[in-house]
């Protein structure tokens, strides 16, 4: 780096300077057509002068304008600016992504309604990611996206869930250019409509049951946008569904006695 930069300035003055402020300290003296005509020097008495060990050139300062020495020395520092701020910042942090595992259980319509602790439908109207001590990882930190969701009703209440607005953490998400991504945790997106399955933590914080099996998007009446959610609904619910058709069945799961254990 060190070589490239004394290589850009040697540029600078090249161009800048005309050649007669150019000196050379040397060491033997041979005939010009020895050299190309682009060969670094000073051409004095048809003779140029080179240094065969060390090619290098000082700037005599006594024989240029004032004003052009000011520009030259502007550049420079410019120069110097520039290339200190790209090794500082110009590479950059390298990106950091941290993939977690997890066992995801496969769950029946009977649990995933009776094991829940409320059943919503809404819109996502917010997402904000933060990052928060690891409920699985010792001493470590999650990224967490907090899913703001304005709730149109309550399919299952169990907990009497009062708030309009309620807020769903999944883990993963991007700060900065660190990024962490938790196998078959549910994704939200800004302006989706869901059907979501809670789950209340025991600090109250709202979490998704099921992982992925307990969150799924509204398109028009149907649930389950997509060929990975519908597969997911499927193995669930056994069939695809409409909004109303998925209603009627978490009622009737809902009002039916709990099984025996």
């Amino acid at each position: 780096m060190v070589g490239l930069q004394v290589l850009v300035l040697a540029i600078w003055v090249r161009i800048l300077v005309p050649e007669p402020y150019l000196t050379k300290r040397t060491l033997f003296h041979h005939p010009k057509e020895n050299f190309p005509l682009w060969w670094w020097g000073h051409r004095e008495n048809d003779v140029w002068d080179y240094d065969v060990n060390e090619l290098y050139f000082v700037i005599n300062f006594k024989n240029i304008n004032k004003k052009i020495t000011t520009l030259v020395l502007i550049l420079i520092i410019i120069g110097a600016g520039a290339i200190t701020v790209f090794n500082l910042y110009g590479h950059g942090q390298e990106k950091k992504n941290t993939i977690i595992s997890a066992l995801m259980i496969k769950l029946t319509p009977e649990e995933i309604v009776n094991q829940s602790d409320g059943i919503i439908i809404g819109t996502v109207k917010d997402l904000q990611t933060a990052k928060v001590p690891s409920s699985f990882r010792s001493g470590k930190e999650d990224i967490v996206t907090n899913a703001v969701i304005s709730v149109e009703k309550y399919l299952f209440n169990p907990k009497n869930l009062p708030l309009p607005d309620i807020t769903v953490q999944t883990v993963g998400g991007t700060i900065g250019k660190e990024s962490m991504t938790m196998e078959d945790s549910p994704v939200f997106e800004k302006g989706q409509r869901v059907i979501v399955f809670l789950r209340q933590e025991k600090d109250n914080t709202l979490t998704v049951f099921g992982g992925s099996q307990g969150k799924y998007t509204i398109n028009n009446g149907s649930v389950a946008d997509g060929a990975q959610e519908q597969e997911i609904f499927n193995s669930v619910f056994g069939k695809q569904m409409t909004l109303d058709e998925l209603e009627k069945n978490i009622n009737s799961i809902a009002s039916s006695p709990a099984p025996q254990k």
